[in-house]
């Protein structure tokens, strides 16, 4: 009987090694863009949750008329953004006198247009009513689903390969993780469009 020649150890076919790069770069793009949507969404969220401390009382001045002077436009393009300047009496409000400052608003107004309004000490204003309190909590909720976004898939994907694992009896049904995931996904987009509707006729 001849003797066996050395052992080579196998090495993978180069179409497998091929597959693999690309899953693991289409993995990488996936995350990186989850990320990206839970920056943009977390960032919103913060906009709406400090327009909102305002809307309530719990930021800026006790609600004041500024009458508005003049307004103008920044950005390009589709991205067009108004902004007024104006001004009122701030009385014994903490801020600062001289031109109050509207900005990010969603349309213009017309010169001498009155407006209810809170303001910062350094001059800055946010419109007050209740269909702006309507269009923040909208935004807030939104912003919310989309922050989550990231670290929702990235659970929902270990609980997945985990009940994969070999020797391991696959669960029946949903968990309650799984469930209250479930609500939140599907229940913050839906307020969120409801409060953005409402705000529409308020």
């Amino acid at each position: 009987m001849g003797r066996a020649g050395p052992h080579r150890p196998e090495t993978s076919a180069p179409g497998s090694l091929r597959a693999r790069s690309r899953t693991g770069c289409a993995a990488v793009i996936a995350v990186l863009a989850l990320l990206l949507v839970s920056l943009l969404g977390g960032t919103l969220a913060y906009g709406a949750a400090g327009n909102l401390g305002y809307q309530t009382g719990w930021r800026g001045t006790p609600r004041l008329a500024m009458t508005i002077d003049s307004c103008s436009s920044h950005g390009s393009g589709r991205s067009l953004v108004p902004a007024c300047f104006g001004h009122g009496d701030r009385g014994s409000a903490d801020t600062v006198d001289g031109e109050w400052l509207l900005d990010d608003l969603s349309h213009g107004y017309h010169r001498g247009t009155v407006l209810s309004v809170r303001c910062s000490r350094t001059g800055g204003c946010v419109e007050v009513g209740a269909g702006h309190v309507a269009g923040d909590i909208a935004k807030l909720l939104f912003g919310l689903w989309l922050a989550t976004a990231t670290p929702g898939v990235g659970l929902a994907l270990l609980s997945v390969r985990r009940n994969e694992r070999p020797g391991r009896t696959p669960r029946t049904g949903l968990s309650l993780p799984f469930r209250l995931g479930l609500v939140w996904f599907a229940a913050l987009p839906a307020l969120a469009l409801l409060s953005g509707v409402l705000s529409l006729f308020l």
